[in-house]
């Protein structure tokens, strides 16, 4: 049953994944372009939970602006899910503190 679950999910996500394989060549091309190697790229890939902040990390990181300034710009522009979670506090009222709200999200 399980397997089968699986299969199922893995299938109704390829359209999501084709998507992500794009903008993941797209974002290595550009890495690679800028002087950057494996080491960089996976690094960013799997720290920066925001795929634009990778694009734009390495226009700040071109640009001379030291990985510091570049993380807490990335901090900044991501705060704006702060907001979004504020305005979702009336939608999940009264749910249970253990539930794992990262099932719902979009």
């Amino acid at each position: 049953m399980r397997a089968l679950t699986a299969r199922k999910a893995f299938l109704k996500s390829l359209p999501v994944m084709g998507g992500y394989v794009v903008l993941g060549m797209g974002f290595g091309i550009l890495a690679h372009n800028a002087g950057y190697g494996v080491p960089w790229v996976l690094a960013m890939s799997l720290l920066i939970f925001a795929g634009s902040m990778q694009y734009v990390g390495i226009g700040l990181l071109q640009g001379g602006a030291s990985v510091l300034i570049t993380a807490v710009t990335t901090v900044m522009v991501n705060a704006r899910h702060l907001f979004y979670s504020i305005s979702m506090i009336g939608r999940y009222k009264g749910m249970p503190a253990n539930t794992n709200l990262t099932w719902f999200l979009p």
